[in-house]
Order: structure tokens, then C-alpha cells, then sequence
């Protein structure tokens, strides 16, 4: 059956299926019931099968990190040392696109091509480097078989087939660190007249470490220690390097398609509506999750009118622009990829079979010739990376990296590697820049950043260059799309004559395109290297109202942790964390209607200091949904504790009214994460439950009218006094238990001393009654609850402590008294319980700390929320809510007061 007539959207991973039916075989057979002994096995056998081996990432990382360290030692005639590092990553690249390909015959045929031409090289006492190498990426891969400069490269060293491809035209650097030479022939590639030298023994040494590696195309596991495939690229970059100072994360494929499929389908059915098609309403498709996949397989599959398919096709697809603005190394772009291919595959068998009935109509009849010249499949993934796909990275060697990785699912796409075809240009696709530091437009430059330029002469003069640049990129796309079509047809001579007509205009273009961008930037200075200016790199877009889709991960970090640049013009600067800039900044990118989705950190929805970045939101939303998850016992990042909220908008500029769901809390153990995803349910958040100016994280309708009832009563704080005999004390850690005591926990020092811990704060009450219950209140699982709904998760915070609803005076004198004395038991309880534990701290040394066990007193606790049940007026099924919340991992986990891992 052809793929395009399934009924799902599903990408197939292994796209060589029919191509390598013996590694499909042997992972099937993971899935006998009969090889298992139970279903336990059965699991951990498929888990072998398709789980990302992280021991061998690792391992090859570790190598490659040398590596990477001997080559930078290598080169020499570079005078930065970030140029240094930079210029290793590319060359790295190179080596490893070209593995990709001679591991499967690609080049000459020869599984070990670049080793085989280093012997010869060196025979006839040339340099690897300058003789060989750059010449083969320049020329060899870069030229076409007419070139007189490639012509003589093939003599002496045969035959190269034109790759074309960003990758292999002379980089930033290369072009920085040249000599001029009036000797030169016009003709050849002026950019090999280098300064830059890298030893023969480093590329010797690098060539045989990279020789010992199985390279796959495909995403197969890596059942090897030698077996790598393109994944792994991404995966130790954003694993392994600077997680820390970046903070930048590796995001499993799971939160990537979540994502994406969430945002890029919800535009495209409201683009289709909006331009007056009949498509359904994608609203309850995020908010009750339904197979919003599967929906528009069955959207397109059910289409019949050949309008509609043209506008999707043409107008809509072909258009889309999918942005991640920190884009790493491309998880995101490639979840976008996953989930348009199908959709473009789909789209287009529909409008094939019209091909008779409308012979008549240009577009269509020019459509299906250009399909039928090409791998469908391989043309289709072309497209959407030209037309479809845009990031941008502080980090170089990150967008390196993801133009790499590009090329390599461009290639795994061909029915025949051997036959692959010229690679597509995308280095006006990815950048590398610092997103956060940069024009958004000419007046947001002028008005943002202090600089002479903009009062002396120059002013006229770079506008005009702005100008140009813009024109030259609409003009590449247009020819580069061109190009590709034009060697699809693969006619005679005239039409050969013509590409090489066009690919002379397109190397010009972009040489004029660099030559204004190196001239631009020079002369407009903000203080960085690096900065992004929106406005002259993706002015084409930006004119037509901005991005339609954007997603991501963004950074993680603190603003007054960067010492190398400041933002300026942001009004959500108070928050102090580059994620809430990155989210300002994506607001002001994205098209009106369009749809904005990224994981951050809970604080987002939960801490005071992001007020801002929530009212920026609400204020250009008309919808949003926002889903929370722990990071105990499973966690999204593998080896990161980070609680975590997925933020996705539908964005309206100005919008009069935002509808907000959210979903609880979520809780899972590693064994649970495939079903983490599909079981998510989403409340409609009231506006009069977003309490304390937080998004509560919750889930269902029962929990929306607990929160009900519970701010009809004023809050505890309101309640206190600034001192008195009547303390309750608290700490602010929180494990399963929120743990709330009358006497201070004993902390004994190893000299004997009894030490008092900062971390205890302190309440005071009127009254020894009203102590008692508001600790009772404290204690229960309806605080523990409440608690979760409101706050960062994190710690006990004096703002979610001081605004629990209980007023005093509406509780009758039989409940104060019962829980006054539910209160005494419990405390005395938690002291017949607690242990005595060593722990040793770094900074203090060893400390005898008493542990409690609040988990043992879970009899005692139902007793308190039976009690304060009565106090709100719950219903048994609120009070059964409450009781039983979280009670698998709360009763099964140890709950001591064992403090949690630093975020």
C-alpha cells in the first residue's frame, strides 16, 4: 500500500525498511512473547529495541570531545580562540557528513574514501589540509562537473559528485581568515588562498577514529558500541555541552512532537478557516488531546475539492514559517519536520489524482511533473527545510550542528543513496546570533540601543544596504527553488546551459548577501559579537506579519549570571530569567493568529516575579494551555531536576478575553512516560480560581470546585499576629509531605552542639486554638493539595503558606475543637515516629537531623480533612479527591525531610 493512502500521519522512523529488512527482522524479534519470560521482559526487550542508548552516546562523546580538543591544538593561523573552537565543529561536520555518505558507497564507492586519499596525499608530499581537503568541500562537492577548477581536482583524485549545500561553501570563518592575491585566477575559489593550517597528523588521527564507526542514516538504535546515526549529534550536543552555563537542555522527542503537533496543526485548520474553507475547530483537540494527528489525516483523506487541497498546498503549506528561536541543534525543527512530511505527502496524493480532471491548470500539471522527476519523499523533505523551517542559536557549533543534521535526514530520504541529489542551501534558514540582543526593526534599533551611528551620516547608507539585502534573499529563494526544479528534469543541454546560467546568478546573490550582511553589521555595534538583527535576516517574513508557529526549548538562566551582554526594551524584564525575555521576544515575532508553544520552567505559571511574562500572555492570547510536570520520581530532562510547565498560545494581539486550561500537576514514574503525554487532560481555568496570580495546575472539573469553596473563606494570614505563645514552625522543603511542626526539629552537630536550621520560619496565631488548627490545617492533604495547585513546587514559600483559605469564625465549635486535638496527636505522632539521621553537609560537615515520617500519620491526616471537609461544605467525592490525592506515591515513597536537589 502507499505510505500516502494511510489513514494516520504517523511518520514511519525506519525509513529504510525496505532497504535494510534484515535489521527491521532482528528488532522484531525483540517483540516475541515467546523469547520473554513475562511481560516485565517483554517491556525491557522493547526498550532495547528503540531507546536511545545512552552509554553509547556517551562513550562516543567522551571520544569525540578529544578529539575536538586535538584538533583545535591542530589548527594554527586563526588568532581567536572561540574561532579556534568554532572552526574545529565545522570541520568536524564536514568530516562527519562525509562519513555519512562513504559508509554507504556514496564516494567513489569506497567505504574508507578521505583514509585512502590521505595516503596518496601524503605520497606526493602535498597538504592534507589545504591540497586536499578544502579543495574537495569547495570544488568537489561545490562545483559542478563543468568547472575547470573541479575538472582538475577529479584528475588527481577521480570522480566527486555535486552535493551543493551550505556545508560545503567556504564558511564565516574561512572567508575571515584569507589572503588577498591579485594572482588569482576570477574563476576559482579565492577562500582556498588561506591562513588557516591544521596538521596532517590531527586529520590522520581523526580519520582513523572516525573510520571506526558504523555511520547509519537512519534512527536506528545503536546496538554497537560503533554504531552511530544522525540523532546522536543532537543528542550530545545538547546532553553533554555547557548544560549548566547555557542552560540548555536535551528534549526527548516525546515533548518535541507534543509541541509541535500542537501548535502546527492547530494553524493550519484555523488558516484554513479563516481564508473561508470548511476545516473543524482545533480548540478541543489540544484541550481534551485528542489524535490531532489522526484528525487531519482523516481532515485531508475525506477532501474532495480540489480549491481547498490547491490553497493547502500552495498557499498554506508552502508558506508556513516554523520558527525556534534557540534552537540548539534542531529537536524542535525536526518535530516539525515529522509532523509536516505527512501532511505534505498526504496532501499531495490527494491532489494527484485531480491531475487528469484538471489538465488544465498550470500549477497542478507543473506539480505532479516535478514529483514525478524526483524521490517524492526526498523532494517533499527539500521543501519544507527551504520553505518551512527557521532557528536561530547563541551557541555556533549548535547551528552547525542542526544544518548537519538537515542534510542527513534530506539524504536518509532517498529510495537510493548513491543517487542522492544536490543538497539545498539552508544557511538562510539557521543562524547562528544571539536572539535576545538585536533590531526587531529600524526604530526598535534606534530606540533600544545608544549608538553614534544613528545620528551621523551613515544612517541613509545602511538603510539603503538593509534595503538590498532584503530584495537579494526573496531573489535567492526564488532562484535556489529554481535550481531545484530545473535539475529534476534532467533535460539536454539547453536546459543545462540554463541552470548553470542560474547557479552562476545564485552565487552571486549570495556572495552580494554576505558582502551587505559583513558590511551591515560592521557597522551597526550593540556592545556583543553576536548580535541577531530580526529585521535584516528575516525581514522577508517579518514583512509579511511574522512567524506562524513557534516553538522550543528555551534557555534556562538567570540574567544577572550573563556577564557578556544586556537586553535592553524588554517589559518583562523584571522577571530576571532569559526564558521569560526569550518568550517577550517570541510574542513579538509571531504573526497575529498564530500559534506559540515551549517548555519552561513551573515558575512560569506559579512565581511572583513572572507576573509580567503571564500578563504579556494573557494580554495576546485569546487561548492557552498550560500542563505541569514534577521532577520526582520520572523527570522530563534525563539527569536534570527541573519541575517543568508546556506553555502553548494562540496568539491575538490585544486580546479583549483569554481562555486558559491547564492540567494538573503531573506525577509518573519512568516506566509510565510513553502514556505521559497521551493521558493529559485539560480544565477550563475560571478567572476567579487564578488565586495569587497563578495558573492553578489542575485537571478536572471536581478540583475547579474545591477551589471554589475554598476562596469563599478569607486566608490564614489574614489571621495572624506579629508574635505571641502560639507558633507554628515550617520548613521550606517539600518532598511528598509539606511538613509543618510546633517544636523545632533537633539538629545536633558532630561537636555535640544542638544547631537551629534557617530554613525553619515561624507563624504566630492569637490563640493556642487557632495555632492548633491552622497547623492541623497545615498538615492535611487538602494543604498539601492546595499547596501543588499554586506554588513553584519547589519550596514553602510564605505567599502560598499565608493564603490558605480557613476562616476561623466559620468553623463551628465541635470542628475547632476536634481538630485542636487532631492537632496534638498528630505532632505527638510525628515525635514517636522520627528517626535520628546522619547527613553530611559540604558547608556545615556532619549533622544528626530528626526525620520525620508524616507518611505513618496518614490515619490521623484523613481524620483532619474529614474535619476541614466539613468547614467548606465539600461533597463526599471532594473530600474522597482530597484524601486519596497523590496517595500511591505519597504512602510510597520515603518522606523524610531530607532537603531536595538544588534547581
Amino acid at each position: 500500500m502507499d505510505i500516502s493512502t494511510s489513514n494516520k500521519l504517523k511518520p514511519i522512523t525506519y525509513n529504510e525498511i525496505e532497504k535494510n529488512t534484515g535489521l527491521f527482522n532482528e528488532k522484531i524479534q525483540l517483540f516475541n512473547i515467546e523469547d520473554s519470560k513475562d511481560s516485565v521482559d517483554l517491556r525491557i526487550n522493547i526498550e532495547k529495541a528503540f531507546d536511545t542508548n545512552d552509554k553509547v552516546t556517551k562513550k562516543f562523546f567522551d571520544k569525540f570531545k578529544s578529539i575536538h580538543k586535538k584538533l583545535q591544538k591542530g589548527i594554527s593561523g586563526i588568532d581567536k580562540q572561540e574561532d579556534i573552537e568554532w572552526y574545529a565543529s565545522v570541520i568536524l561536520n564536514r568530516l562527519m557528513f562525509v562519513y555519512f555518505l562513504q559508509k554507504h558507497f556514496v564516494i567513489q564507492n569506497n567505504p574508507d574514501f578521505l583514509l585512502a586519499k590521505f595516503e596518496i596525499v601524503r605520497k606526493t608530499n602535498k597538504d592534507y589540509f589545504k591540497d586536499f581537503l578544502l579543495p574537495l568541500f569547495f570544488y568537489g562537492f561545490a562545483k559542478r562537473d563543468n568547472n575547470p577548477f573541479k575538472q582538475e581536482f577529479v584528475k588527481q583524485y577521480g570522480e566527486i559528485r555535486y552535493l551543493n549545500g551550505g556545508l560545503f561553501y567556504p564558511h564565516q570563518i574561512e572567508r575571515k581568515y584569507y589572503i588577498e592575491s591579485s594572482n588569482t585566477d576570477p574563476r576559482s575559489e579565492k577562500y582556498l588562498n588561506t591562513v588557516i593550517s591544521i596538521d596532517a597528523e590531527v586529520l590522520f588521527e581523526i580519520l582513523k577514529f572516525l573510520n571506526g564507526y558504523s555511520w547509519y542514516l537512519d534512527n536506528r538504535p545503536m546496538k554497537e558500541d560503533t554504531d552511530i546515526n544522525p540523532d546522536v549529534l543532537g543528542y550530545i550536543f545538547e546532553k553533554y555541552i555547557n548544560q549548566k552555563e547555557l542552560g540548555a537542555y536535551y528534549t526527548k522527542e516525546d515533548i518535541t512532537e507534543y509541541i509541535a503537533k500542537n501548535t502546527i496543526i492547530p494553524f493550519i485548520f484555523n488558516k484554513l478557516r479563516n481564508n473561508g474553507f470548511t476545516a473543524p475547530d482545533p480548540t478541543s483537540m489540544i484541550t481534551y488531546n485528542e489524535d490531532i494527528i489522526g484528525n487531519m489525516a482523516d481532515y485531508i483523506e475525506q477532501l474532495n475539492d480540489f480549491k481547498t487541497l490547491k490553497f493547502l498546498y500552495n498557499d498554506l503549506l508552502s508558506e508556513l514559517s516554523v520558527l525556534d528561536p534557540s534552537v540548539g541543534s534542531g529537536a524542535f525543527l525536526f518535530a516539525a519536520l515529522n509532523i509536516l512530511l505527512p501532511i505534505y505527502r498526504k496532501t499531495v496524493f490527494k491532489l494527484k489524482t485531480f491531475k487528469n480532471s484538471h489538465a488544465d491548470d498550470i500549477w497542478l500539471q507543473t506539480l505532479c511533473q516535478t514529483l514525478e522527476m524526483h524521490s517524492e519523499e526526498y523532494y517533499l523533505t527539500k521543501h519544507i527545510i527551504l520553505n518551512n523551517l527557521y532557528g536561530v542559536d547563541i551557541v555556533e557549533e549548535a547551528a552547525e550542528i542542526c544544518k548537519l543534521r538537515l542534510f542527513l535526514q534530506l539524504a536518509s530520504h532517498l529510495p537510493d543513496i548513491t543517487s542522492i541529489e544536490p543538497l539545498p542551501d539552508i544557511d538562510f534558514n539557521i543562524y547562528a546570533g544571539n536572539s535576545l540582543v538585536g533590531g526587531l526593526s529600524w526604530e526598535d534599533l534606534q530606540n533600544n540601543y545608544t549608538m553614534d551611528l544613528f545620528t551621523s551620516a551613515n544612517r541613509d547608507k545602511i538603510k539603503e544596504n538593509i534595503n538590498s539585502l532584503s530584495e537579494l534573499k526573496h531573489e535567492y529563494k526564488i532562484v535556489n527553488e529554481q535550481i531545484v526544479q530545473l535539475a529534476a528534469l534532467k533535460e539536454e543541454y539547453k536546459k543545462i546551459q540554463q541552470e548553470e546560467q542560474n547557479e552562476e546568478r545564485l552565487k552571486q546573490l549570495k556572495d552580494s548577501i554576505q558582502f551587505l550582511e559583513h558590511e551591515i553589521n560592521s557597522q551597526i555595534k550593540v556592545g556583543i559579537e553576536n548580535p541577531f538583527h530580526w529585521f535584516i535576516e528575516f525581514d522577508y517574513i517579518l514583512k509579511k506579519g511574522g512567524f506562524d508557529v513557534i516553538i522550543g526549548n528555551p534557555p534556562y538562566v538567570l540574567a544577572n549570571k550573563i556577564k557578556e551582554y544586556k537586553v535592553a526594551g524588554f517589559k518583562t524584564e523584571s522577571c530576571g530569567d532569559l526564558y521569560g525575555y526569550m518568550i517577550e521576544r517570541s510574542f513579538s515575532l509571531i504573526k497575529d493568529l498564530s500559534y506559540f508553544g515551549m517548555i519552561v520552567p513551573i515558575s512560569l505559571i506559579s512565581t511572583d516575579g513572572f507576573n509580567s511574562v503571564r500578563e504579556l500572555i494573557s494580554n495576546n492570547s485569546d487561548k492557552c494551555w498550560s500542563s505541569s510536570y514534577s521532577m520526582r520520581p520520572g523527570k522530563l530532562f534525563d539527569f536534570v531536576d527541573k519541575h517543568l510547565c508546556i506553555w502553548i498560545s494562540k496568539y491575538v494581539k490585544l486580546s479583549k478575553e483569554c481562555l486558559i486550561y491547564s492540567t494538573k500537576y503531573n506525577r509518573w514514574n519512568s516506566e509510565d512516560r510513553p502514556q505521559l503525554f497521551p493521558n493529559l487532560k485539560y480544565v477550563n481555568i475560571n478567572p476567579g480560581i487564578i488565586y495569587n496570580d497563578s495558573i492553578p495546575k489542575i485537571g478536572l472539573d471536581i478540583e475547579k470546585s474545591i477551589l471554589s469553596k475554598l476562596l469563599n473563606h478569607v486566608s490564614i494570614g489574614s489571621q495572624t499576629v506579629s508574635n505571641s505563645d502560639s507558633i507554628v514552625y515550617h520548613t521550606r522543603k517539600l518532598r511528598y509531605f509539606v511538613q509543618f511542626i510546633d517544636t523545632p526539629p533537633k539538629i545536633i552537630h558532630e561537636d555535640g552542639i544542638n544547631r537551629p536550621t534557617s530554613e525553619l520560619k515561624t507563624i504566630y496565631f492569637r490563640n493556642e486554638t487557632e495555632g492548633n488548627i491552622a497547623l492541623a490545617a497545615f498538615c492535611s492533604t487538602l494543604f498539601f493539595w492546595y499547596y501543588i495547585v499554586y506554588s513553584d513546587c519547589r519550596n514553602v514559600n510564605k505567599r502560598e503558606v499565608h493564603s490558605f483559605p480557613l476562616d476561623f469564625s466559620k468553623i463551628d465549635d465541635k470542628t475547632k475543637a476536634q481538630l485542636a486535638l487532631l492537632s496534638k496527636e498528630l505532632m505527638f505522632n510525628l515525635q514517636n515516629n522520627s528517626e535520628m539521621k546522619l547527613i553530611n553537609y559540604k558547608k556545615i560537615g556532619l549533622l544528626n537531623v530528626q526525620s520525620f515520617k508524616p507518611r505513618l500519620s496518614k490515619v490521623i491526616l484523613d481524620k483532619i480533612d474529614e474535619a476541614l471537609a466539613r468547614c467548606y461544605g465539600f461533597s463526599k467525592s471532594e473530600l474522597d479527591f482530597i484524601i486519596n490525592y497523590d496517595i500511591k506515591l505519597r504512602l510510597g515513597n520515603d518522606d523524610s525531610n531530607d532537603e531536595e536537589d538544588s534547581e
